[in-house]
Order: structure tokens, then C-alpha cells, then sequence
């Protein structure tokens, strides 16, 4: 009895070193596949991880483009960075824990906590003014900018935004790989191997009804969300969301700035019903487009309308003097 324990334990401990050793692979390779393609500095205590597309390097006005979960900066990047190039200054953001940019305590998991951070990149880069575009997550932290600095913001677009209560909660593995703990076991030896098999799938179920971009997986490096800290961070994101929005949505109705939201009708990650009606309701003056057979990602597949819809805010909050809207 007391050896088939042994061996019990022993290949239990074997198992476990085998998962961390590959996991371990597996990342390294991920990195390697997608490194970072922009710049770093400090932003207290933390390096992070952006790209700054300027005109001439003087503008004080720009684009901040913010990914949503389970994202990076290359996610909007890979759309935005060549089409607007040379038209408007835009900053892309690994944001805090993920990508690149570092993270330290798990109150970074907040959008207002978050907003604070980039605030102190903007202030690093000298930027007075931003027009924000946030996706999913990020665009729960773009109404988290608008709400706390209205004096810098100009204007949101949205897309596919998460901003109210949802019926039922979050994945069930989400609060265990969060967790200080048991987290550290979960994504060190789980969440690669696991993530991999089911990886495909729930890209698919992100982008149905569309098809994923064939470019997706080359430049949108959503992998990276599977190495371990980077997981960590993104299921406290998670997990800690329902408490944040319980607390800010009441507040909505104070955004003045204009904001424009576009949103898919197929969408199977967000309810529509949910927040972007909700949206609708809390922010006056807010203009919502409506994407038919249109899944979670409708900036890859409608891109030119988001662009058109950024330039034209844009150019109607002053950022674009000597630019025509085309």
C-alpha cells in the first residue's frame, strides 16, 4: 500500500514537472512567434509596452486604441496601424498584464485602475487629447477614461463594448486561474496544454458568423494570451469585471463626450441586448450602427466603417484641421 502511494505521488509529480517543462516550450515559442513590435518605457514601476504612430512627433492630440480580453495590441494593430498611417496619430497599448507591459498586484484587474495607468503613459508621450477606441473589454476601460478624465477625452467609438450586468457569470475556470494560489498551478501547468486543443474553436465562436481573417493568425498574436502570467492576468480581468461595472454603469449617463457604437447582430461573447442597449439608454446623443450576420469581431470585418467613423469624430472634435474626410 504504502509504495502504490509512492508511485501515486511520484507520477503525480511527474506529470506536473512534464506540464511546467512544456508550458515552459511552449511560451518561449510563442514569444518568438509574436515579439513585440513597438516601444517601452516605465510607467510606475512597471515597463510597458506600446506603439506610438506619430505624424511629425508633435501632435498632442491621438487615437488610443485599447484591445479587449484575452487580446494585445496587435489584435488592433494588425487593422488600423496601415490604414490610418500618416492621417492622425494613434497610440496602441499592450494594456497592464498583458502582451508586453508589465503587472504587479491584482488591482490592475480594475479599468479604473488601468485608465490610470495609461493616463500616466499619455502624460509620458505628452498627450493632452484622445479620441478612444475600445473593444470589448476595452471598452468597458473606455468608458472608465470617460468617466474619470472627461477634460482629456474627446470621444469613444466603440466597438462590440461590454458596459452593463449580464445574466449568469463568468467561465468557471476563469476565478481559479485568477486566484493567487491555486492560479499559479491552473496556468502553469493547465492552461497551454488545454488552451491549444481548444484554441481554434473559441477564435471561431469569437468571430461567428465570420469567417477568422486569413491574416489573424499571423499578426493578431492572440496566443500570447495562453503564457501563464499573461492568463493569470487576463482571468482576474475577467473575474473581477461584473464588480467594477455593478459600480460604474450607474454613472454612464454623465458621459457628455460623443460616442459612437457599433455593434454586431450574431454576437455570442456580448449581448447586444444587454449593453449596447443599454449604452444607448444611459448616454444621450450616443450614435449606434448596427452590423447585420456580425459576430464579436466586427473591426476586422467592417474595418473601413470604423475608420470612417474614427476619422469623422476625428475631424468633428478638431484633431483633423487640415485633413479632409474621405
Amino acid at each position: 500500500m504504502t509504495f502504490l502511494l509512492f508511485l501515486l505521488v511520484f507520477l503525480i509529480c511527474l506529470l506536473g514537472a512534464s506540464l511546467y517543462v512544456y508550458s515552459a516550450y511552449r511560451s518561449k515559442k510563442m514569444v518568438a512567434d509574436y515579439p513585440p513590435i513597438g516601444q517601452f518605457t516605465e510607467i510606475n514601476g512597471l515597463q510597458t509596452h506600446y506603439l506610438d504612430c506619430a505624424l511629425d512627433g508633435k501632435e498632442d492630440c491621438a487615437v488610443l486604441f485599447l484591445h479587449g480580453a484575452s487580446g494585445n495590441l496587435r489584435d488592433l494593430q494588425s487593422v488600423f496601424e496601415e490604414k490610418l498611417r500618416g492621417r492622425i496619430r494613434q497610440i496602441y497599448v499592450d494594456r497592464p498584464g498583458h502582451g508586453y507591459s508589465d503587472r504587479k498586484g491584482r488591482y490592475l484587474s480594475s479599468p479604473k485602475e488601468q485608465a490610470k495607468h495609461i493616463v500616466a503613459l499619455l502624460d509620458h508621450l505628452e498627450i493632452d487629447r484622445i479620441l478612444i477606441f475600445g473593444h470589448s473589454w476595452g471598452g468597458a476601460l473606455a468608458l472608465s477614461f470617460a468617466l474619470n478624465y472627461p477634460e482629456r477625452v474627446k470621444g469613444l467609438v466603440l466597438s462590440a463594448p461590454v458596459s452593463h450586468l449580464w445574466p449568469g457569470g463568468v467561465n468557471w475556470y476563469y476565478p481559479i486561474a485568477a486566484s493567487a494560489f491555486w492560479g499559479w498551478f491552473f496556468t502553469r501547468l493547465l492552461a497551454i496544454p488545454f488552451g491549444e486543443r481548444q484554441f481554434q474553436c473559441a477564435q471561431d465562436k469569437v468571430f461567428w458568423p465570420n469567417k477568422v481573417p486569413a491574416y489573424y493568425h499571423d499578426k493578431g498574436g492572440a496566443k500570447l494570451v495562453l503564457i501563464p502570467q499573461i492568463f493569470q492576468n487576463n482571468a482576474a480581468d475577467i473575474a473581477d469585471l461584473r464588480c467594477y461595472i455593478a459600480g460604474a454603469s450607474p454613472f454612464y449617463s454623465q458621459i457628455k463626450m460623443p460616442v459612437t457604437l457599433l455593434t454586431g447582430d450574431k454576437d455570442q461573447v456580448l449581448l447586444p441586448w444587454v449593453h449596447c442597449d443599454g449604452l444607448e439608454h444611459d448616454i444621450a446623443g450616443l450614435k449606434r450602427i448596427n452590423l447585420l450576420n456580425t459576430g464579436h469581431m466586427p473591426h476586422h470585418t467592417h474595418a473601413n466603417l470604423f475608420i470612417d467613423e474614427i476619422l469623422f469624430l476625428a475631424k468633428k472634435v478638431g484633431f483633423l484641421e487640415r485633413v479632409s474626410h474621405k
